[in-house]
């Protein structure tokens, strides 16, 4: 989903223990319908802080962002309350529209207190939002095509990090800015010695268990989910903490983004979201340039405008230049094409050169 909507917490998470071991998601309703599906979506405010590079650097939260489809056929509201108790969490879909989410009228949630006595308190809803579908952010691709084919209850769309909070190290206070991006989160996380990153791990595997089991994920394995999140978080460590970005680090990016890169998987696209937030992020800096041609990255040089042969093994302003060569002199090529072939056809003629039979096909 788009960043249209940003629900930012009163406090840091840090404070409230009891919500980072069972977080509750907002839960966001669409009022258009998407052929013969409705739109649901979630978000969830991640519990755990991710620290900046400098003991002066802000602390950011990040909100995870779930989107799907769901069918006439999808009805997950009559199971009794007890089910809910347990089951009620990020990825856990209740009700096609807000009517019938609201229909629910509370949510039991375990309180486990310290005697080890296991009682269940009453609480409110969640917060719901209502959002446009145009602000959703949903696209059609091959991917989605092929599942709404298929014609499940219910279609994983789409899953993104987006940060929310900048928070001051010192006096834990909000800040008013908003980070643009995420990819500090999977260098912190996926490539470091950070002390919850075992914990963090543990939380992403159990969030794929119940993509499988509620969504009916049957994409990527989840050693390979932890691999594409490994690796992108070695290319993200590598960009904060690197000495410098040279061509061989963005040859290897651009080799990852090919060995995977024609999976529409939604899983697949979360990883590779944060590798599009890097390359922004160090375009933004000018440690990399763009291509004006093909858009693929290189090392910044403000004299440079296209990929070379010599350091990108592609010559992308020759190809460049004859376009804007032939836009430009559109009408004077296309007269002096023809008049090359009525020359040529007039040296066949006088040579009595026949035109040669079209070839046959062969059957079958």
């Amino acid at each position: 989903m788009t960043k249209s909507y940003i629900y930012r917490p009163k406090a840091p998470l840090d404070k409230y223990p009891y919500a980072r071991k069972f977080p509750k998601p907002i839960e966001v309703f669409c009022p258009q319908e998407y052929p013969g599906y409705y739109v649901r979506g979630q978000g969830l405010d991640f519990p755990y802080e991710c620290p900046g590079v400098r003991e002066t650097d802000p602390v950011v939260y990040y909100q995870l962002r779930l989107l799907v489809l769901v069918n006439d056929s999808f009805d997950n509201i009559k199971f009794n309350l007890g089910s809910l108790r347990d089951q009620y969490r990020f990825g856990k879909i209740i009700g096609r529209t807000e009517r019938e989410f609201e229909s629910v009228t509370s949510i039991w949630v375990p309180q486990v207190y310290p005697a080890g006595n296991k009682e269940f308190k009453q609480e409110k809803l969640p917060v719901s939002l209502t959002i446009d579908l145009k602000n959703i952010g949903l696209i059609e691709n091959e991917y989605l095509k092929g599942r709404l084919q298929e014609k499940p209850d219910i279609i994983f769309v789409n899953l993104v990090m987006v940060p929310t909070v900048e928070v001051d190290p010192v006096t834990r206070h909000a800040r008013n800015t908003c980070p643009e991006f995420s990819y500090p989160f999977v260098a912190c996380y996926f490539d470091s010695a950070h002390y919850m990153k075992d914990e963090v791990r543990a939380w992403f595997g159990h969030l794929y268990d119940t993509f499988c089991f509620e969504l009916d994920y049957k994409g990527i394995s989840k050693k390979e989910f932890f691999r594409l999140l490994d690796m992108v978080g070695t290319f993200s460590h590598w960009a904060i903490w690197g000495e410098k970005i040279i061509s061989d680090y963005i040859r290897q990016l651009y080799e990852f983004f090919a060995s995977v890169s024609d999976s529409q998987d939604p899983l697949v696209s979360f990883c590779f979201s944060f590798l599009d937030d890097l390359l922004d992020d160090l375009y933004r800096k000018k440690i990399i340039g763009r291509c004006a041609s093909c858009g693929n990255a290189f090392i910044f040089d403000k004299k440079k405008k296209y990929c070379s042969l010599l350091s990108e093994g592609k010559n992308c302003g020759k190809s460049a230049r004859n376009k804007t060569y032939y836009q430009r002199y559109l009408n004077k090529v296309k007269l002096k094409k023809r008049q090359g072939m009525a020359e040529w056809r007039s040296y066949l003629k006088e040579r009595k050169v026949k035109k040669p039979p079209p070839k046959s096909r062969k059957k079958g």
